[in-house]
């Protein structure tokens, strides 16, 4: 790294209350020289994102209405979310979205391209964690490709050197492992906390496991004439027009919350 490189990535002090859960990286793990890591899919540190909050939810249930899903398909929703998010406290250097250099468009067009992919260790969001990485599973440990194959997932470019036993780290992945792609500086592909902008302003602003819909529904009331031949023969009486907004837990089918709005009768 150059020298400017390195004193750009020395620790910080925020001196302020946590504004999302992935601003924990920014605190001392006891391993010289290493911070709570949310930037390698191997990093065991990814569960934290699962099991801590910054905003206290009055109600047993953790699952609450009205946030972003971080799988919508939406592109411009989620440019939205990362607009404005810092890549570094000092200076207030923002994620920058100019003519030149489209960080927000990047970061956003990687998201999509992950939860819609068909490799390795991409597809939905299944939990917060999984934008830092997880546990892919045995199959890969149990069957490694012959010496000299490439990872199947891109996040992963080297190769398994002939005589050599298989990476274990090949079993892992996760967003965060495609980071570097959305931006053109080095020194913000290395340094953590800059990598790392990205998952803060995700962690907090999204969820993976609830559906937000929204229904548009007309009533008509009426009746048939004697000589009706069609449903285009029915005779409209009166119209209601109602406007039905929900959630629904994505794996009990359970409603959170719903809200009827009649629009005109």
């Amino acid at each position: 790294c150059s020298t400017d490189t390195s004193r750009r990535s020395r620790p910080i002090i925020l001196n302020r209350p946590f504004q999302s859960v992935a601003e924990m990286s920014y605190a001392f793990r006891g391993t010289p020289w290493k911070n709570i890591d949310f930037f390698t899919p191997e990093s065991g540190d990814a569960a934290l994102l699962d099991l801590f909050t910054v905003v206290e939810i009055p109600s047993e249930n953790p699952l609450v209405a009205g946030k972003v899903d971080a799988n919508t398909r939406q592109l411009h929703v989620l440019k939205a979310l990362l607009a404005g998010a810092l890549k570094d406290e000092q200076g207030n250097i923002p994620l920058i979205d100019t003519r030149s250099n489209h960080e927000v468009q990047a970061a956003a067009e990687a998201i999509l391209k992950y939860t819609q992919g068909s490799d390795i260790g991409e597809g939905p969001f299944e939990n917060p964690a999984h934008l830092c990485g997880r546990l892919l599973g045995k199959n890969l440990l149990l069957n490694p490709p012959q010496a000299g194959m490439s990872q199947p997932n891109s996040c992963y470019t080297y190769t398994i050197p002939p005589g050599r036993p298989h990476s274990g780290s090949w079993s892992f992945g996760g967003f965060s492992c495609t980071l570097e792609n959305v931006f053109s500086s080095s020194s913000d592909q290395r340094i953590q906390r800059r990598r790392e902008s990205v998952l803060r302003a995700l962690t907090d602003s999204t969820q993976m496991r609830v559906w937000n819909l929204f229904l548009d529904v007309i009533v008509q009331t009426g009746k048939y004439p004697a000589n009706a031949k069609s449903g285009a023969d029915f005779a409209i009486e009166s119209e209601s027009r109602l406007w039905m907004s929900f959630a629904i837990d994505r794996l009990t089918g359970s409603v959170l919350e719903q809200q009827l709005e009649p629009v005109w009768e």
